[in-house]
C-alpha cells in the first residue's frame, strides 16, 4: 500500500512539474512561470536594458553637448549685448527707456480696431484722467462753483 501511495504521490509530482513547465500556475498571489512566459520577460528585459543602455551611452551625451553648445551661445551673445551697451552714449540709453506718449483718441481707435477684430463689445467708463495738473484744475473749477 506505501510503494502505490507513493507511486501515486511522485506520478501526480511530475504531472504537476510537467503541467508548471509548459503551461505555468497562479495560486492565490503565488505565480509559477512557464518557460515560454519566462522567457518573453526576459526579451522585454532585454529590451529595456538596450533602450537604457542607449539612452545613457549615446542621447543623454548628446543632449549634454547640445546644453552645452546652447550655454556657448548664451554667453558669447550676453558678452554682445553687454559690449553694445558699453559703447552706446547716455542719451542712447535714455532714449531707449522713455515712455512714449499717445493722444486719447489714437488710443480709442487702437483699442476699437482690436476690439472689432476680435468681436468683442466693449465699453469702458473713464472716470478720472491720468493726467494730474488736468484733474487739479477740475476739482479746483468744481469747489468753485
Amino acid at each position: 500500500m506505501k510503494k502505490v501511495l507513493l507511486i501515486l504521490l511522485v506520478i501526480l509530482l511530475f504531472a504537476l512539474s510537467y503541467y508548471t513547465v509548459f503551461q505555468g500556475w497562479s495560486f492565490g498571489n503565488l505565480t509559477v512561470l512557464s518557460f515560454s512566459q519566462i522567457k518573453e520577460k526576459n526579451s522585454k528585459l532585454e529590451e529595456q536594458i538596450d533602450l537604457t543602455e542607449r539612452l545613457a551611452d549615446v542621447d543623454y551625451k548628446k543632449k549634454i553637448a547640445e546644453q552645452e553648445q546652447d550655454i556657448n551661445k548664451l554667453e558669447q551673445e550676453k558678452q554682445t549685448y553687454e559690449d553694445m551697451v558699453s559703447i552706446s552714449l547716455d542719451g542712447d540709453l535714455e532714449k531707449s527707456g522713455q515712455l512714449h506718449r499717445y493722444e486719447l483718441e489714437y488710443l480709442w481707435t487702437q483699442i476699437g480696431h482690436h476690439a472689432a477684430k476680435e468681436g468683442v463689445t466693449i465699453k469702458i467708463d473713464i472716470t478720472r484722467s491720468g493726467d494730474e495738473t488736468q484733474n487739479t484744475e477740475e476739482e479746483n473749477a468744481q469747489q468753485t462753483d
